[in-house]
């Protein structure tokens, strides 16, 4: 399976602290479904996912980056 063409990243908020840069996000999909393939099984892609954009943003910034990211329906709960 395949991650939805619509995914629509927010970040939330950053800040540096003891020389890391930690990253709060938030992707945001359309449906419970588009929500379910971006997570993964046993959250699995997500985690990949993470760690892929975490080691892309530390080279980029050239410090390291701690990314934390939520998926959440769009107009949902705190997912």
């Amino acid at each position: 399976k395949e991650v939805p063409y619509r995914v629509n990243q927010v970040n939330r908020t950053w800040r540096m602290e003891s020389g890391v840069l930690h990253i709060y996000t938030d992707l945001v999909v359309s449906t419970k479904s588009h929500k379910k393939l971006v997570i993964g099984p046993k959250g699995d892609l997500l985690q990949r996912i993470t760690e892929d954009a975490q080691r892309d943003l530390t080279d980029r910034f050239g410090m390291p980056v701690e990314l934390k990211l939520w998926v959440r329906e769009k107009g949902g709960q705190n997912n």
